[in-house]
């Protein structure tokens, strides 16, 4: 094995990590732009960002209950990991994070990159009103839809009309 061949080859991994729904947009682009930096400075390849949009997490993080998801899949050398990790770590309004390694050994030449797949779309604010109302709905102090009223009320047990006659 020549060493041209070595040098060419990278691990592939993927990262997922959730922001506080709060976040401000730019906060986050700030972020990923610094995360596609270290992936440049450490002489890896960047080949896929996503964002996931806010999603409910499983578990309440940090007393929040939704947060921000965003997808990275890069190829690179375990520093890089290391040093992405770090970042995520000391951002304030990063929750949580996992990195998980793909495949060994990818040959960096054959990777296809996708430039439309590397531009992260923009985290929208916000709003108030939206987590001011599920907050309520989760406490039960807001009525369901009229629709979701009236689903109930025609599934309703014949057993009972007849017991009021």
């Amino acid at each position: 094995m020549s060493g041209t061949t070595k040098a060419n080859r990278a691990n592939e991994y993927e990262t997922i990590f959730v922001l506080r729904p709060d976040v401000d947009p730019d906060a986050a682009e700030k972020l990923q732009n610094r995360l596609t930096d270290i992936i440049s400075r450490e002489k890896g390849t960047l080949v896929k960002v996503e964002s996931w949009g806010r999603r409910k997490l499983a578990y309440p993080v940090a007393k929040q209950r939704r947060g921000v998801y965003i997808y990275l899949n890069y190829v690179g050398q375990g520093g890089l990991v290391a040093e992405l990790e770090r970042n995520l770590r000391i951002a304030d309004f990063c929750l949580k994070f996992l990195t998980v390694k793909l495949r060994d050994r990818v040959d960096v030449s054959t990777i296809q990159i996708d430039p439309e797949q590397l531009k992260l779309a923009r985290i929208e604010a916000a709003t108030d009103d939206d987590e001011k109302e599920s907050r309520e709905r989760s406490l039960g102090l807001v009525d369901p839809p009229v629709e979701a009223r009236v689903k109930v009320e025609e599934e309703a047990p014949e057993g009972d009309e007849a017991a009021e006659a």
